[in-house]
């Protein structure tokens, strides 16, 4: 393979030359705003990574923008697509020679609120205070790994749910939200059966193991005997029946449980 290089010499710095891109860039983007179209910015700060070009060390501007395309596309496209999918997010970290650049499309977010009576219980990644509302959180963790949103009016605060464990009785002044960003038919889809999926696709608890049976998946954990040691009441002449509070006591949410299926018991001895 022949690989031939071409350089072009220009008369200017490196750093005259970054400044002077990063001006170019700025007045492009500010004449194609305006109406409630073009570019939004919504970061743009220095950086210093070694993820551009590994073993090197980098810096430069990294930005984040959306750009609201719609009434730069032929109308047929328009005609084509919904509103949410002529709305690009675009991440950049330039560092000139080097840059990279990351679009997505934002495409249909759906929320639905749980009852009242219901918060999810679940593995919280990411907590926010937003300034209005919990829209802010939502509309922030749509590309992340987020199933569901608590939110506590009292405090203001947001929880982003990484995984979703189950339901449990509402708290005070907590509202629950279930992140839905595939569903095709979330009018008429039934709620239940959505919390539900949302359940299985998280998974099971870190160092709890996962049994699915039909439409129903069960998460398990075996105690250790120095775990059931530490809580149980060796003592007493009923030692063999205090599992069940042993079990409560160190997992709350939980019910002990005993092997009735071939299947629960391959995996009791695949996991042990």
């Amino acid at each position: 393979m022949l690989i031939k290089e071409y350089r072009v010499l220009v008369p200017v710095e490196v750093d005259e030359y970054r400044r002077g891109q990063l001006f170019a860039v700025a007045e492009a983007s500010k004449a194609e705003t305006g109406g409630g179209e073009g570019v939004e910015v919504l970061k743009s700060e220095p950086f210093t990574s070694s993820d551009l070009r590994p073993g090197e060390e980098l810096s430069g501007i990294y930005t984040k923008k959306i750009y609201h395309v719609k009434s730069k596309v032929p109308w047929i496209v328009r005609k084509m697509f919904p509103e949410s999918a002529l709305i690009l997010e675009e991440e950049c970290w330039n560092a000139y020679p080097y840059s990279k650049t990351v679009v997505t499309v934002a495409g249909e977010l759906y929320v639905r609120t749980l009852p009242k009576t219901l918060n999810f219980d679940g593995k919280v990644t990411m907590t926010k205070t937003p300034k209005k509302s919990v829209k802010e959180c939502i509309h922030e963790w749509y590309s992340k790994p987020i199933h569901g949103v608590n939110f506590d009016e009292n405090i203001k605060v947001c929880y982003g749910l990484e995984k979703i464990y189950k339901t449990e009785p509402s708290k005070l002044n907590r509202i629950s939200y279930l992140l839905n960003g595939e569903s095709d038919d979330v009018c008429t889809n039934n709620l239940t059966a959505a919390v539900n999926e949302a359940i299985n696709k998280s998974g099971c608890r870190d160092g709890w193991y996962q049994l699915t049976f039909g439409a129903e998946t069960y998460c398990y954990y075996s105690m250790s005997p120095e775990e059931y040691n530490q809580t149980a009441d060796t003592s007493s002449a009923a030692y063999r029946s205090t599992i069940v509070p042993a079990c409560k006591k160190l997992y709350p949410f939980s019910n002990a449980a005993s092997i009735h299926s071939l299947n629960e018991s391959e995996a009791l001895s695949i996991n042990n």
